[in-house]
């Protein structure tokens, strides 16, 4: 028999399963791959332990276990993403403070919103 790779436990008031490594020398792990504690007082039944998550975990430990893709960013995340990539070339780069890189975006923002888009 394949031996287990994680710990599936659900905790008490919770919707969805949390996984855990799985590791022969201890007991059912203390802390979720998403980071989520998991006390013993706070579980609901028995953790099983299983070789493959059943897909209907923590979608945060289903990501780290590798079997759940990350969602692709939203519009207004690129747009985030692509300020603060800007901000950081104008500081770095340039030589501009963060006041002045403020007035830059800002700057932006208003000729976008003037230009209709």
């Amino acid at each position: 028999m394949q031996t287990p790779r994680y710990w599936r436990i659900m905790l008490k008031g919770g919707r969805k399963a949390h996984l855990a490594r799985f590791d022969p020398t201890q007991w059912c792990g203390d802390v979720a791959l998403c980071g989520q504690p998991l006390p013993l007082d706070k579980r609901r039944g028995s953790a099983t332990t299983i070789n493959e998550p059943l897909l209907n975990e923590c979608e945060t430990c289903l990501r780290k276990s590798g079997h759940l893709k990350k969602p692709p960013p939203t519009e207004e995340e690129r747009r985030n993403e692509l300020i603060m990539k800007t901000a950081r070339f104008l500081i770095e780069q340039l030589g501009l403070t963060p006041s002045q890189v403020a007035n830059v975006i800002r700057d932006a923002k208003t000729a976008k919103e003037k230009a209709g888009h």
